[in-house]
């Protein structure tokens, strides 16, 4: 008796995984500055109060993508309820390509529209390959804060 032959499929496991740091905020008056090389400063703040209307600074890491592969990352404002997202406010999407082994990403968004609360900011990045990754922080909107 021959019985047929079966296979697995075994992940390619030399093939590096995307990974994304957490997600610094700052903004513009911040006298916080970090330097993620000589020639790279991110603006840094260790509050996450921020007031309407203004704009926030977004610095991230991205790991694992080869040299000038393309990737598509998307910023994401939604409402905060407890420890659950709600309805999305802020939306934005981008194309770029890697830098090499640490793409680093600064952004600024202004927070239009935004009332007085507690909102969440997600950024999900998306390889060539199909690979998923994302991260969030929570900050508030204070129509008191300066």
């Amino acid at each position: 008796m021959v019985t047929p032959r079966d296979s697995i499929v075994i992940p390619d496991l030399g093939r590096p995984l995307l990974a994304i740091s957490g997600i610094g905020l700052g903004e513009a008056r911040s006298h916080i500055r970090w330097a993620a090389t000589p020639a790279d400063t991110a603006i840094l703040s260790p509050h996450r109060e921020y007031a309407p209307e203004s704009e926030m600074q977004l610095y991230y890491e991205i790991y694992g993508l080869a040299p000038r592969a393309p990737f598509q990352a998307s910023v994401i404002v939604s409402d905060r309820r407890g420890s659950r997202v709600g309805r999305s406010r802020l939306k934005f999407t981008f194309t770029e390509e890697s830098q090499g082994d640490i793409t680093r990403i600064r952004r600024a968004l202004r927070l239009v529209g935004l009332r007085h609360g507690e909102y969440w900011l997600e950024v999900a990045v998306k390889g060539q390959d199909g690979q998923q990754v994302h991260t969030s922080k929570s900050f508030t909107i204070n129509t008191v804060a300066q």
